[in-house]
């Protein structure tokens, strides 16, 4: 599998850092995840931007790339017709960013989830709002969340608001309204929920709130957001021992024809 690294495109095996570097020794670095399908990198211009804002919120240079032309060149050296996008930037040891961008086959996974609302309690850390290298806390929470038979946790902050989940940010309906927590709350701005809230999906009315977990029984449906799987319907959130049931969303309700 090829990859580019460091301005130029290798085998993978051959992409090596210093053990000195900074994105390994700190996990000084910020990446972003996307979809290419079709020909397309879907949303990239939103991605690099994002990308290259949490680079400037925390001084780090964002490197000059022609972002879409490498991951064409990769999609065609790495004959796939449909794969996942990781963008990373990191710091090295002598404060230089560092790029990796590789491409990967992926199935998109549609399927009805399962949520529990995990019982630790999330503070205001600005690193919640950018996809830092500093991402083990999501992984190890997904690993178990699945070694305990369901497939993601819910977060909340210490006022026992509605955050996101390891990988997505989360929507709620109720009628014809949509409900998701606000953006100044300890979350990721997805991108496709941006494009949610920016009406390019559904025709349907978006509040951005706070969403208190008492409140979680009283909605019709929920689903999950993110760029590599769009949308996601939930059928079950586990909260106290108690499991709340949801009528499952069709995913072509929010698709605009």
């Amino acid at each position: 599998m090829k990859v580019f690294f460091n301005n130029k495109i290798i085998d993978k095996n051959n992409a090596t850092i210093s053990v000195e570097c900074n994105g390994f020794q700190y996990g000084i670095g910020f990446f972003t995840t996307l979809k290419y399908s079709d020909g397309i990198c879907h949303f990239l211009q939103e991605h690099v931007k994002r990308l290259k804002n949490s680079l400037l919120k925390y001084n780090l240079k964002p490197p000059k790339i022609n972002y879409e032309m490498i991951i064409k060149e990769l999609i065609k050296e790495n004959q796939l017709e449909i794969g996942r996008v990781k963008i990373l930037h990191y710091l090295n040891e002598n404060d230089t960013i560092g790029t990796y961008i590789k491409t990967d086959y992926y199935i998109e996974d549609n399927k009805p989830k399962i949520l529990k609302v995990h019982k630790s309690l999330r503070g205001d850390n600005e690193l919640y709002k950018h996809k830092s290298l500093n991402f083990f806390e999501n992984v190890y929470y997904k690993k178990e969340a699945e070694s305990q038979n369901f497939n993601e946790f819910l977060f909340l902050d210490y006022n026992n608001n509605i955050l996101e989940t390891c990988y997505s940010n989360i929507f709620f309906l109720k009628e014809n309204t949509l409900f998701t927590p606000i953006s100044t709350l300890p979350i990721l701005n997805g991108i496709i929920r941006q494009q949610f809230i920016q009406n390019k999906f559904q025709n349907f009315k978006i509040i951005e709130k706070e969403i208190n977990v008492d409140e979680i029984k009283s909605f019709s449906g929920c689903f999950l957001t993110n760029s590599i799987n769009n949308i996601v319907p939930i059928e079950k959130i586990i909260y106290n021992q108690k499991i709340i049931h949801y009528s499952i969303i069709s995913i072509d309700t929010f698709i605009k024809h």
